[in-house]
This record gives structure tokens, sequence and C-alpha cells, in this order.
């Protein structure tokens, strides 16, 4: 599941997008949101956790709240 609509057929943009609210710490959330995506075994290529890795979880969150989206 993501909160901010952004998938790796279709990543955030590392500039924020106009609409975004909180730019300040955009850029680096998008290369957390990078380093954290899964391989193809579906482990973290950052931290090697199987499934959903938190990290991931929480950049996405803070990309969704940048761009006024709800996380609940």
């Amino acid at each position: 599941m993501t909160y901010s609509g952004y998938s790796r057929k279709q990543p955030p943009p590392m500039d924020p997008p106009p609409q975004a609210r909180v730019r300040t710490y955009w850029r680096g959330c998008v290369q957390l949101w990078q380093a954290h995506q899964p391989d193809a075994n579906g482990r973290c290529a950052a931290c090697g956790r199987q499934g959903a890795c938190p990290t991931l979880t929480a950049v996405d969150a803070l990309l969704a709240d940048a761009l006024g989206k709800a996380t609940d």
C-alpha cells in the first residue's frame, strides 16, 4: 500500500511538484523512497527486510503529507 500514490513504475520526482505543501524535506524523502524499494525477491534493497519496509512506509507517508493526502 502506498499513501502517496507513487510506485516503482511512476516514482516521485526529485524536485517537489508545484502542489507540494511541504518542500523542505522532499528530496531527502525521495532518496530514501528510492533506496528502500523492494528487490526482485521482495526484500528491501537498503535494509534487507522481507516484506513491508518500515522506512519505505514512513517516507511514503511523508511524501503523501507533503502533497496534502490523508494517510489514515
